[in-house]
């Protein structure tokens, strides 16, 4: 999370859950920003969803 210069605006309640897609490779950010407040376009969010669904030992 350190690579991360916005990592101070994600909310106390999420830093967990995003430190964790973040070293599992889910979550990439956007060159040096995760972009905590900004909206996940369609395309973004499909990819979230694959690399969730690809986690899945049983695919």
């Amino acid at each position: 999370m350190d690579q991360f210069s916005d990592k101070a605006d994600i909310a106390p309640y999420a830093a967990e859950s995003i430190a964790f897609m973040v070293n599992a490779g889910i979550v990439e950010g956007a060159g040096s920003y995760l972009n905590p407040h900004n909206s996940a376009s369609r395309a973004e969010a499909a990819v979230l969803l694959y690399r969730i669904i690809s986690m899945n030992p049983k695919n």
